[in-house]
Order: structure tokens, then C-alpha cells, then sequence
């Protein structure tokens, strides 16, 4: 299952907007906890991180035959850094029209042969023939080596001979939201007010949506939370009302805790209140 956006070009302008959900979000739905306190699992920093690793096949893409072709447009994406951090010279981005691959790369490498010191980039010169006033289906497929699967964003927008994107302004574009693995993305926002949250939130403490012992959601507090305030989990999901757990890391204390908050994974976006 591919995740869609609404423009291929656009939006990769304001690369934040890319990697919508499939679904309608529709309104957000609060789920409210009256859980006084959480439940003590363990002392110790936790060790949570999604698992993005699958066993997908290495794509047999092949690059386009640049003669069939009239016109290009240059794209360059700079990788997550979910996804930076166990990328190799052996990774794959390809870009397609109408479901026809117009571009083909590895990552970029100085002359020197190593990644820029800033990130892990791919630079795409997408070919076409298309026509100024012609919207046609874009589709950015990424292949991880490491973690042995493909990640898909989807959208339709015009083919704009000889533009130039990502060389001035740096685009990175969530790719994990069109993961194979997790096709449910959903956007969670956890409400903590200070004066009810009995565990005392502070910086450095972390959320995490939990599914048995595997993390599909993080985030850590950056700064004090205030009663209006809300912490901004992206959660991802195998299928459609999965269910899951919310947990907490205590830095002060440096335990974990289970806030006795069961939540289902949708598509979509969702409010949850904990105390």
C-alpha cells in the first residue's frame, strides 16, 4: 500500500506535506483517559526504536533511455534520517510517470567518494515528453539495501521542463510514511496538562506507542509542556485498528511507565488525553 500525496512538485516545495495519509483524515476524535497515574514497568532509559527492517527483493528498475525523450526536470531529496543512518552505496530512488520509470540513482557522493557531510541525497534528472498542460501520476520509489524495503509516495501534478528542485532549498521528504511494512500512518497528539499529568513531564522525557514489545511511534519532549500544548507522535501500523499502548520514559526518575492508555491504529489523526 502506497502513501498519497496531492502534488508530486508542488508540495515537495513544502516537503512537511508530503506523505498524507491514503485515507481521509477526517475530524480528529478525542479519546479521553482518566488514569491518574501510570504503571511502573521498569528503571532504566528505554531502548525504543521503530523497526523498519523487512525482506523485500532488490527492484529489477532499469534506467530510462534518455534519447526517447525531449524534456527533464532535476529533483534531489535528502533522505530521513530514520532512513540516512543505515543507508549504503547500494540504494536505490526512481521516479515514475504514469507508472513508467523516468529516473534512476544512487546516492550522491562527493569526489572523494563519500556522502555530503550534510545528509544522504539522491539527485534525480526526471525525463518526459509531456506536454506543459498535462497532469500525469508521480511516483518516488526508495529501496533500502540494509533494511531490505521499498518506500512509496504517490501524487499528480504538471511535468515542468527544466526545473530544478532541492538544489537551493533542501527537501527531505518523509519516505517512512509510504513504508511496505507500516501502511497506516497516523498522526497522534498526546495532551498532557501540567496540573493533572502525575508523572511531572519535563525535557528529556519520551513517548512512545507501543505494539506488544514493538515500538511504532517516539517522540521526546523538547521543552515544558503547557496545558494548551500538544506532543506530536507519528504512529504507524501494520493494518487498520491495531492495537496499542501508550508508554512513558520519566527522566528524572529514569524509569518506564505504562499510562494504562489502550488506543487503536488508523489512518487519520487522533487526540488522546492522558493525566
Amino acid at each position: 500500500m502506497k502513501s498519497k500525496i496531492t502534488t508530486f512538485l508542488m508540495l515537495a516545495a513544502l516537503a512537511t506535506l508530503w506523505g498524507c495519509s491514503h485515507h481521509d483524515d477526517g475530524d480528529e476524535e478525542p479519546i479521553v483517559d482518566n488514569t491518574k497515574k501510570g504503571t511502573l514497568v521498569t528503571n532504566g532509559k528505554p531502548e525504543w526504536k521503530i523497526d523498519w527492517s523487512s525482506n523485500e527483493q532488490v527492484p529489477q528498475w532499469t534506467s530510462p533511455n534518455a534519447k526517447e525523450f525531449e524534456n527533464w526536470m532535476i529533483l534531489m531529496v535528502k533522505l530521513e534520517d530514520e532512513l540516512a543512518e543505515v543507508a549504503s552505496e547500494d540504494d536505490l530512488m526512481a521516479a515514475f510517470i504514469n507508472g513508467e520509470l523516468r529516473s534512476l540513482n544512487k546516492p550522491a557522493k562527493d569526489p572523494e567518494g563519500n556522502y555530503s557531510k550534510d545528509g544522504v541525497k539522491f539527485i534525480l534528472k526526471i525525463l518526459g515528453n509531456e506536454k506543459p498542460d498535462q497532469r500525469v501520476s508521480f511516483s518516488l520509489k526508495y529501496y533500502s539495501q540494509r533494511l531490505k524495503q521499498t518506500f512509496t509516495l504517490e501524487g499528480v501534478d504538471y511535468f515542468v521542463n527544466e526545473k530544478v528542485w532541492g538544489i537551493d532549498q533542501e527537501y527531505v521528504i518523509p519516505l517512512t510514511r509510504g513504508s511496505s511494512k507500516y501502511p497506516i500512518t497516523m498522526q497522534l497528539n498526546v495532551k498532557m496538562d501540567p496540573a493533572k499529568f502525575a508523572l511531572k513531564s519535563r525535557p528529556g522525557d519520551i513517548v512512545a506507542v507501543m505494539v506488544g514489545d514493538e515500538c511504532r511511534g517516539i517522540q521526546t519532549i523538547k521543552e515544558e509542556i503547557s496545558p494548551t500544548s500538544n506532543l506530536p507522535v507519528t504512529v504507524f501500523g501494520r493494518h487498520e485498528n491495531e492495537g496499542a499502548r501508550l508508554f512513558y520514559y520519566n527522566s528524572l526518575q529514569n524509569a518506564v511507565y505504562d499510562l494504562d492508555a489502550p488506543l487503536q491504529i488508523t489512518a487519520g489523526s487522533l487526540v488522546l488525553n492522558v493525566q
